[in-house]
C-alpha cells in the first residue's frame, strides 16, 4: 500500500524517490529509521513525517541542523503541515512530497478506469481549542475533539495530546470504541500551573488519534494562549549587618522581566551601592547582587539597628514593586553618654594621643578593631579597596584553577580545591538557608563557610579518594551534598552524617572512605585519629609520613599538603586565599590546632557533639570519666575537662569567620564541644547541662570497624542523664533518657583524680593555684550489699532511695554464682 512518495535531493545533487508505505515514518541517519538519509547534516533521529488524508505533516525531533518548510524552520516537537509544492528540507537535504493519488498511473491507450490504491484513512479527528487565554493557577478549561471512525469495522481509537506537559492535561477518557461511520466528542481539561515553566504566550498543541485496527493516525493541530503572571522574590541576607549584604532577586513569574533596584530608608540617609541596578531575568531565574551600604558617621549615641528596604521595580509594568527588608547595624564611635565639658576635653585628649600612636603610617601599622581576633588571617578590617584588590588577586591566581599539588616531592594526582570557586561558591552550605535557624555564624554558602569542608576534600584527594559513592567526582560541592545526608532537625540546628550544628565532623572521613572502598577496593580507608597541637614538629612528622594534615588558624581552616623539596618549607592549600602557599609566610605562629588522619582498617569511633553552651560528661562502665560539667566560660571548661578513658579526647571548637566579610565576626563563645571515644560496643552514662538556659541537644555519631554508622540525637530542656548503649557493630546507639535523674555536681579536679595521659589521648592539665584546696586521700571503694526480691522474668529492680549510689557505680547481681552479672 502506498501513501505517497518523497522526491529527495541530497547535498551532492543526486535525486531519488522514496515510497511511503505507512502513515508515519522516522527520518534520520541511523539505519533504524524508516527513511535513512546518510548525510552529515542529518541527525540520528531527525524528524517524523505523518500522512493524514493525503496531507503531510512533519515534526522535527530536536535536531541540531533543523527541519525547514520553504526555508522557514519549524518548531521542534510540533507537527507542521507541508502544503503541495512546499520545499521540505532536513538539514541540507531537500525533499518534495507527492501524494498517492497524484502518483497513480494514467489510463492506458486501450482505455479502462483509473486504478487508485487503497488509501482511505480509517480515522479522522477535529480539535476545538479554547479561545480565551488560560490563567496559570486558575480553573481548568476544556478543549474538545471530535473523532470519527471512517473505516469499515468496529475500531478502538486512542488519543495523545502533544505540545503540553502531561501533568497539564486530564483526559476524560483515553480511548473510544466506534462503529463504522460513528463520531464521538471527547473533552479534555487543560490546567496551566502557576510556575515559571508555564511560559506566557501561544502554545501550539495537537491531538493524534490512532486506530488500533490499522495503526493509522490522524492529527489535528491548534493552539492555546497562556496569560502572564508576575511573582518576584526579593530576599536580603544577612538579616542584620554593618555594611555588606547580598540581595537575592528571583523572577518566579512566567515572562521575562527587567528590574531596576533601589534602596530606601526612613530618613533617606543611607547610600546604596549595588553591583548592578538594571537586571533582566527570564522566568525561573534567580540572581544574587552584592549590596554595600554607607551611612553618615555617628560619634555618640546608642548602638541600634535601622530598617531599610530594597525595591525591585519592574520596568514597563504597573503595580506595586516587590521589596525586601533588612536592618543596618549602627555602632557609634562612642557609646551613649552625657558628656560634661571636662569629659569632652578628656575624650579629645585621648583621641589625640591615639591618633599620634595608632594612626596608620607608611609601615602599615594601624589601630586594632573588632577583627583583632583574626589578625593575619582575614581582611575584613581592611578598606573596601584592599579587600577588592585581594579578591581580584585571588580570582586571577593560577592556583585558583584545579591543579596537581606537590606532595612528598612528587605529584600526588590530587586536585587543589577553592571554596570560592565559581562552580560551587554560592551553593548552600550545611542547610544554612533553612529559615528555622537562619544562616550560620559564617553565613550560608560554601564560599563563606566551606573552609573546613573544603580542606577535608583536599585530604581525601591526597589519599586518592577522588570518586564519590554515587560515581560523581569529588569536589566541595559533591562532598557538601554527601555531608548533608541522613540529616535530622533538632532544637539547636541540623545534624547530618557530615555536619553538626554547622560544624564539620572529622570522623565523617571514616564513613565516606568506607563507602568509597565498598564501591571500588582500590580506594583506601582512612580514619580521623585525633586533634593535635599544630606544632611545626608535628606537622612535619605527619607530612614526612605521607599523611596530609588539616590546620586551624584564627577563624579559618587550611590543609598542609607537603614539604617543598628545594627549600624544606611547608606547603599549604588555603581554600579561600589561593595565593597563600607556604605556612611560614602565610600564617607565622598562628596555628592553633591540627586534625590528624591516617590509613586504617579499623574505622570504629563514638563521637558526642553539642553546641558550645552545653556541658557534657561521659562515664563508662569502669567509672572512668571524660568531659566536664563546669558551667564557667568555654576555655575554663576545656582546661578543666577530665580525660579518663584511654584514647579519648575532649575539645571546644570555635566558629570560624566569613572570609567574604558579609557576616559580622562570630562571638567568642560560638562553636561546639566534642568528645571522641574509642569505638566498639560499650555502655556509657551521659550527663548534660546547658549553661545558657536553652534546650540542650547532643548528637551521637557511631562508627563500626568496617565503617558501619549510626546517628542519634538527645534533646532535653533541662539538665538530664542518659544511658547510651553502643551496638556491637557500631551501627547505632540506643539512648535512654533517665527521667528524674539529674547530673551530679562537678567533682574537684585534683592530681589524684586526673587520669594519667595515655598515648593518643588529649588529657587536660590543671595548673595548681594559691586558692586550690589541699588534696585529700582518695578513700577506698565503698561496697554495699543489698537483698531485693525479684520474680521470674522481672527486668527492673528498685531501691527505696538512691542514697549511697553515685553515677558510674558498678553493680554486681548475684555475685559469686553461676548467673553473676555486672551492670
Amino acid at each position: 500500500m502506498s501513501f505517497g512518495a518523497l522526491l529527495v535531493t541530497g547535498a551532492d545533487g543526486t535525486q531519488r524517490e522514496i515510497a511511503l508505505d505507512s502513515t508515519t515514518a522516522l527520518v534520520g541517519r541511523s539505519a533504524a529509521n524508516s527513511i535513512v538519509l546518510d548525510e552529515i547534516s542529518i541527525a540520528r533521529r531527525h524528524a517524523r513525517i505523518t500522512v493524514d488524508s493525503g496531507r503531510l505533516f512533519v515534526e522535527d525531533l530536536g535536531s541540531a541542523t533543523g527541519t525547514f518548510i520553504n526555508e522557514e524552520r519549524v518548531e521542534p516537537h510540533v507537527p507542521s503541515l507541508v502544503k503541495p509544492g512546499d520545499a521540505l528540507r532536513f538539514g541540507e537535504v531537500v525533499a518534495y512530497f507527492t501524494d498517492a493519488i497524484a502518483a497513480v498511473e494514467e489510463p492506458s491507450s486501450e482505455g479502462g478506469a483509473i486504478v487508485s490504491p487503497e488509501f482511505a484513512s480509517t480515522v479522522r479527528v477535529l480539535l476545538t481549542a479554547p479561545a480565551a487565554a488560560i490563567v496559570p493557577g486558575g480553573e481548568p478549561v476544556t478543549a474538545m475533539m471530535a473523532v470519527t471512525n471512517t473505516g469499515h469495522v468496529v475500531d478502538e481509537i486512542t488519543f495523545e495530546i502533544r505540545g503540553l506537559a502531561a501533568s497539564w492535561v486530564h483526559m476524560s477518557q483515553a480511548s473510544v470504541v466506534l462503529l463504522p461511520g460513528d463520531t464521538r466528542e471527547v473533552g479534555f481539561a487543560i490546567r496551566i500551573p502557576r510556575e515559571p515553566e508555564a511560559s506566557a504566550g501561544v502554545h501550539e498543541i495537537s491531538v493524534v488519534a490512532t486506530s488500533q485496527q490499522t495503526g493509522r493516525e490522524a492529527l489535528a493541530a491548534g493552539s492555546i494562549q497562556v496569560s502572564d503572571f508576575e511573582d518576584t522574590g526579593v530576599e536580603i541576607g544577612p538579616r542584620r549587618a554593618r555594611k555588606n549584604f547580598k540581595v537575592l532577586l528571583a523572577n518566579r513569574g512566567n515572562s521575562p522581566v527587567a528590574y531596576q533596584l533601589a534602596g530606601s530608608d526612613e530618613e533617606e540617609a543611607f547610600r546604596y551601592r549595588f553591583d548592578e541596578t538594571d537586571i533582566s531575568l527570564v522566568p525561573g531565574e534567580t540572581r544574587e547582587i552584592k549590596l554595600r551600604i554607607k551611612r553618615p558617621r555617628r560619634w555618640v549615641g546608642h548602638t541600634h539597628t535601622a530598617p531599610f528596604k530594597v525595591i525591585a521595580t519592574p520596568q514597563h509594568r504597573s503595580g506595586e514593586a516587590p521589596q525586601g527588608e533588612a536592618q543596618l547595624q549602627i555602632r557609634p564611635v562612642f557609646g551613649s553618654a552625657n558628656f560634661s565639658p571636662a569629659t569632652i576635653m578628656l575624650v579629645l585628649l585621648v583621641v589625640g594621643i591615639g591618633a599620634y600612636f595608632f594612626w596608620p603610617r607608611d609601615d602599615g601599622i594601624g589601630p586594632r578593631s573588632a577583627e583583632a581576633a583574626f589578625d593575619g588571617v582575614h581582611l575584613c578590617d581592611k578598606s573596601s579597596e584592599e579587600q577588592e584588590a585581594a579578591a581580584t588577586a585571588t580570582e586571577a591566581s593560577d592556583a585558583n584553577q584545579p591543579g596537581e599539588p606537590g606532595f612528598q616531592g612528587a605529584v600526588s594526582g590530587g586536585p587543589f580545591y577553592a571554596q570560592n570557586d565559581p562552580q560551587w561558591a554560592d551553593v548552600e552550605y550545611a542547610r544554612a538557608k533553612d529559615p528555622t535557624f537562619g544562616p550560620d555564624w559564617c553565613g550560608s554558602t560554601i564560599a563563606q563557610c566551606g573552609c573546613a569542608m573544603t580542606s577535608v576534600a583536599t585530604v581525601l584527594a591526597l589519599y586518592s579518594l577522588v570518586e564519590m559513592p554515587d560515581g560523581a567526582d569529588l569536589s566541595p560541592e559533591t562532598l557538601n551534598a554527601w555531608f548533608n545526608g541522613n540529616a535530622r532537625l533538632t532544637e539547636r540546628g541540623w545534624v547530618s552524617q557530615g555536619y553538626i550544628y554547622g560544624d564539620v565532623i572529622w570522623t565523617a572521613a571514616n564513613q565516606l572512605s568506607a563507602e568509597m572502598h565498598a564501591i571500588d577496593p582500590k580506594f583506601p580507608t582512612i580514619r580521623f585519629v585525633r586533634t593535635g597541637s599544630g606544632s611545626e614538629a608535628e606537622i612535619r612528622s605527619e607530612l614526612e609520613a605521607g599523611r596530609p594534615i588539616i590546620l586551624e588558624v584564627p577563624g579559618h581552616w587550611i590543609a598542609a599538603v607537603g614539604i617543598e623539596e628545594e627549600t624544606g618549607r611547608i606547603l599549604i592549600n588555603d581554600p579561600f586565599y589561593r595565593d597563600r602557599t607556604h605556612l611560614d609566610t602565610a600564617y607565622p605562629d598562628l596555628v592553633k590546632s591540627s586534625v590528624l588522619f591516617e590509613p586504617s582498617d579499623d574505622l570504629s569511633a563514638v563521637v558526642f557533639t553539642a553546641p558550645s553552651d552545653v556541658r557534657m560528661r561521659i562515664t563508662d562502665k569502669q567509672g572512668r570519666v571524660v568531659g566536664t560539667l563546669n558551667t564557667g566560660a568555654a576555655e575554663d571548661a576545656e582546661s578543666g575537662a577530665v580525660i579518663g578513658i584511654p584514647g579519648a579526647s575532649y575539645s571546644s571548637r570555635q566558629a570560624w569567620r566569613d572570609p567574604t566579610c558579609i557576616m559580622s565576626p562570630p562571638p567568642e563563645d560560638a562553636g561546639t564541644n566534642q568528645i571522641i571515644l574509642p569505638g566498639g560496643a560499650d555502655d556509657y552514662t551521659l550527663e548534660i547541662i546547658d549553661t545558657a538556659g536553652k534546650p540542650a541537644s547532643v548528637a551521637v555519631h557511631t562508627y563500626g570497624q568496617n565503617g558501619e554508622t549510626g546517628i542519634s540525637t538527645i534533646e532535653t530542656d533541662k539538665p538530664a542523664v542518659a544511658e547510651v548503649a553502643i551496638a556491637e557493630d557500631g551501627s547505632g546507639a540506643k539512648v535512654t533518657v533517665q527521667e528524674g535523674r539529674r547530673p551530679t555536681p562537678e567533682p574537684e579536679v585534683t592530681a589524684q583524680n586526673q587520669e594519667e595521659e595515655t598515648p593518643g589521648s588529649a588529657a587536660a592539665s590543671v595548673s595548681p593555684t594559691a586558692s586550690a584546696p589541699t588534696p585529700t586521700p582518695t578513700p577506698p571503694p565503698l561496697e554495699t550489699a543489698l537483698q531485693l526480691p525479684a520474680e521470674a522474668g522481672q527486668e527492673r529492680l528498685e531501691t527505696a532511695s538512691n542514697e549511697g549510689f553515685f553515677v558510674g557505680d558498678t553493680i554486681v547481681i548475684d555475685p559469686g554464682t553461676a548467673i553473676e552479672e555486672t551492670n
